[in-house]
């Protein structure tokens, strides 16, 4: 198990399967602006953080701070079953059919 996810990328686009993984299994994310593109993040579901220092800093405060890592945690579990679950891509599907 791991305490906290890192996602420094610096490029790419669409939603990151490994954000998303780790937001579902309730792992908290320390994310670049990049990171989390797509992934409906508003502020609560991941850490989000540009530059090392930054990223560094954000890191070791979700990692010792155990009520905003639970927090995190279960924000990201809820964003990612609103956005991102069976249920909700079965319904964008059937959506998609009718038009």
């Amino acid at each position: 198990s791991c305490r906290v996810a890192l996602a420094p990328l610096r490029y790419g686009a669409g939603v990151k399967g490994k954000v998303n993984q780790a937001m579902l299994h309730g792992v908290p994310v320390v994310a670049t602006p990049i990171a989390v593109e797509g992934m409906h993040i508003s502020g609560d579901e991941a850490v989000v953080a540009d530059g090392a220092v930054e990223f560094a800093r954000s890191l070791a405060e979700l990692y010792v701070d155990e009520a905003k890592w639970r927090n995190v945690a279960e924000a990201a579990r809820l964003s990612v079953a609103k956005h991102f679950s069976v249920d909700v891509a079965a319904k964008r599907w059937a959506s998609l059919e009718s038009e």
